[in-house]
């Protein structure tokens, strides 16, 4: 159970590393549009991993860890576009940000 939760950890952290890389190539690419499918593996992962950790097999803790790692690199992708996220309104990137000369990624105008 352990080399099969390690390979698949290690697979999805492939996975996860991969669209940073500076490539075009339609594989590399394709990496961009399972964000939220592999975050959903890698959290079932952890759980698994977590039950056996906590049974006293210690080797489980680096595929925790591994888990949660993929889980905060996903994520943080994921993030801007859940209900939990701020909205932006479109004015914000128009007006917004020209007059203030803020970085478009970095506006925290929120239309009233």
């Amino acid at each position: 159970m352990f080399i099969t939760l390690a390979i698949i950890t290690s697979f999805l952290l492939f996975i996860t590393l991969l669209p940073m890389a500076y490539s075009q190539h339609y594989l590399v690419r394709g990496c961009d549009f399972i964000r939220l499918q592999v975050f959903y593996i890698a959290s079932f992962i952890a759980c698994v991993a977590g039950y056996f950790a906590f049974n006293n097999a210690t080797d489980f803790l680096y595929i925790v860890a591994g888990a949660v790692l993929i889980m905060f690199l996903q994520g943080k992708w994921i993030y801007p576009y859940t209900w939990l996220a701020k909205k932006r309104s479109a004015k914000c990137l128009k007006t917004h940000c020209a007059q203030c000369k803020d970085y478009v990624g970095k506006c925290t105008y929120v239309e009233p």
